[in-house]
Formats: structure tokens, C-alpha cells, sequence
């Protein structure tokens, strides 16, 4: 079996993915030593058995998804998900579009999809020719004790993390003047995804403005590594149940989907967000999530061998908090520090292209990656008509 490297920086995930006979307790820069199968773990007594089997198929998904990039299909994904990826394509290089025309098509987004490799809903961010998209990297390391996308879903069904998508454009399949308007709805209870529910903008997000064209029905925005008008948007998502949803600033966002012809129905399939995010905001998102979903664990389920790794690696005190306050060591709390310093988590939420030049503010993609400064982000999607 494949290792995956990064999926060994959670502990569980270690567990399951890497197998486990042997755990070097060690400081917040330290590696768990592991050897053996994950099967030789589990009859050593592994209480996660769902979580091992989740980390395994993901790891066979991964190779799949790895092996099917090129054709651009994925697989293992629900059946109300994108079926069929259009991150691939072959890249054309066209001058941007900055007007759309025609009538608005409203949706609401009725289910995300999270990544699980980071080939899977991946397009080249910076012109490098290589299609990016780390955070399937880290829900794959999540998964591995959790279940993200099960929380994502969760997320959506209450209410708590609605998207707005509108579509601008004067034909469903073939137009050079196409825009996507995305922004947040506001929570609610009970949303309608049957294709008549009604949803409230919002106002505390501006609105991001998009544009595109179709081609056989098949919705691409600006190209993001060589757009000329980049845009940002916020997009929302749990990543665990219990856990706040983490709010993701996508910087030089791209949206595709194949919009259908019978819109009043069916809305927008195989869709996909893309964008990346400034480390230091992916940071600030993704780490007190992680802190929280980690003291969950360790509360919630205090005498597994699951508990027993994330006690070991992280609560390790050491370090003092951006309030000040110390992390007490086996306090049963993972504190945000504790989760800053680890080596491995650091390893997991680095970077991996270069979007801005060396002022850091002037939107610029560079192919060479001289120095890394944002991670990079691909959602799938499915979206039904709405009013708003």
C-alpha cells in the first residue's frame, strides 16, 4: 500500500493509514514512529474501526483519483455530487470576460463536496501546468478520525452554511458573456433544495462577481492563473460535527459547471469551486478547527486508543496561546499553540503555490513558486434553482 505522507500527521489517521505497533511520544516537533499494517493495528485492539476504514478507502480513492486525473473522472463520490470532473481540461489561454448579458439563473448550493486527494477537483492555480489543490490533502488527513463530509452535509441540511450562485447568461449552452454572482445566504432552518426554496442574501458578504463563458453547456469563469480581474469570495464549511464551520477566503476564485437545460429542475451539476487562500488566513481557519475538533475527541471519547495518539502528539503543553494563556500539558485539552508548533501539522497547512508577488497584496501567480505563500483549495458542488 501506498504511504501517504501527509496523512500521517494526524494521529488517527497514522493509526490507520500508516499502521501502528510502536509511538514515539516525543515534543511538538516529533514524528510518531510507526511500522506494520493498518490490519496488524486494528487486531491490536484499534478502537476506530470506521475511521480506519475511511482512512483506507480514502487512500484507495487516492490512488484511483491519482491514476484517473488525466481522463478526468472521479469516482467514490455520491450520486448527488459531480460524477464527472472538469478540472482537467486542457488550458486555453483566453482574454477575460467582463460583462455578462442575458437573464439571471438563481441556485442555491444543495451539497459540497469535499476533496479527499489533492487531485481531485484540482486546476492549475499559478500556470504551472500542474493542477492544485491541497486541502483534499488535509480532509483526507481529517478523515481519518472523522468524517468531514458527513459534517459538510450536516452543515448544509440546517441551514448553518448556505451558498448563492447566480447565473448570468443569454443562452444555457453557448455564450462569451456569462457571469456568477456568489455569496452567502443567511442561516435559516429547514432550507427547500426541491427547486422552489426561498433564500435571504446574506448582506455581512459582498457579493463576488464573476465571469465567464459556456461551452456545450459547460460553465468556466475566468481562467484564475491568468486573470487580469481576480476575484475573492468566502466560502463556509464544517469540517467536523460539533465544530464551527471554517470560513475560507478564496482568492482568485473559478467556478465551472455543467449548467442544465432544463434549469426550472435540475440546476447546476458536476460544479466546482477553486481559489486559494493566504497561509495566514488558511491558519487562522483551519487551526482553532482543528484545536476544537482534537479536545472533541479527547472529551468525548476518553479511554480510545485514538485519545490515547492525540494525547500523545499534541497535548503536550509548551507553548502559550495568542491570548497569552499557557497550554498545560494532559490537561485533555489540544490548545491552538499545541496545534501550531506540531511539525506535521505545519508540513500538512503549508502552502503550496505562489498567487501574489512580493508585496503580497498585487494578485500575481507565478509558475516557479519562488515562494509559496497561499494553499490551495477545489470544492465540488451541486446546485438547484432558488429565489433570493
Amino acid at each position: 500500500m501506498r504511504v501517504l505522507d501527509p496523512l500521517c500527521v494526524l494521529v488517527v489517521s497514522v493509526m490507520s493509514a500508516c499502521g501502528s505497533s510502536a509511538v514515539s511520544p516525543g515534543g511538538a516537533g516529533d514524528a510518531v514512529a510507526l511500522q506494520g499494517d493498518s490490519e496488524a493495528a486494528a487486531q491490536d485492539g484499534m478502537e476506530s474501526g470506521a475511521a480506519s476504514d475511511a482512512v483506507n478507502d480514502a487512500i484507495a480513492q487516492d490512488e484511483t483519483l491519482d491514476e484517473s486525473n488525466d481522463s478526468g473522472t472521479t469516482d467514490a463520490l455520491s450520486d448527488t455530487s459531480p460524477e464527472t470532473s472538469q478540472s482537467d481540461a486542457p488550458r486555453v489561454t483566453l482574454p477575460d470576460v467582463t460583462l455578462a448579458t442575458g437573464m439571471m439563473y438563481p441556485f442555491v448550493f444543495s451539497k459540497i463536496v469535499l476533496p479527499r486527494s489533492n487531485g481531485q477537483f484540482a486546476i492549475d492555480l499559478n500556470g504551472d501546468g500542474q493542477p492544485d489543490n491541497q486541502l483534499g490533502t488535509v480532509v483526507n488527513a481529517l478523515a481519518g478520525y472523522s468524517n468531514p463530509q458527513a459534517a459538510a452535509d450536516d452543515g448544509i441540511a440546517r441551514g448553518a452554511t448556505l451558498e448563492l450562485i447566480g447565473v448570468q447568461t443569454a443562452d444555457l449552452q453557448n455564450s462569451t458573456m456569462v457571469g456568477a454572482t456568489l455569496q452567502p445566504a443567511k442561516s435559516m432552518a429547514g432550507p427547500d433544495f426541491s427547486g422552489q426554496g426561498m433564500f435571504t442574501v446574506d448582506p455581512a458578504q459582498a457579493a463576488a462577481q464573476l465571469f465567464g463563458r459556456l461551452s456545450a453547456g459547460v460553465l468556466r469563469t475566468n481562467d484564475p492563473a491568468t486573470t487580469m480581474h481576480p476575484v475573492s469570495t468566502v466560502v463556509r464549511v464544517e469540517l467536523a460535527v460539533g465544530v464551527d464551520p471554517v470560513a475560507l477566503k478564496l482568492n482568485g476564485a473559478h467556478v465551472q459547471a455543467q449548467v442544465q437545460a432544463a434549469v426550472s429542475s435540475t440546476g447546476l451539476t458536476q460544479g466546482e469551486l477553486h481559489g486559494s487562500v493566504l497561509k495566514a488566513d488558511f491558519d487562522n481557519a483551519m487551526i482553532p478547527a482543528t484545536a476544537k475538533l482534537l479536545t472533541l475527541q479527547v472529551q468525548t471519547n476518553p479511554l480510545s486508543t485514538t485519545t490515547f495518539l492525540v494525547e500523545t502528539v499534541f497535548d503536550i503543553g509548551g507553548c502559550n496561546n495568542p491570548d497569552g494563556s499557557p497550554a498545560m500539558a494532559g490537561d485533555n485539552r489540544i490548545d491552538l499553540c499545541e496545534v501550531a508548533q506540531n511539525a506535521q501539522i505545519q508540513s500538512l497547512f503549508a502552502p503550496d503555490v505562489q498567487i501574489f508577488a512580493a508585496d503580497g497584496t498585487t494578485y500575481a501567480p507565478n509558475p516557479q513558486n519562488a515562494h509559496k505563500d497561499s494553499v490551495s483549495v477545489g470544492l465540488g458542488f451541486t446546485a438547484v434553482p432558488a429565489s433570493f
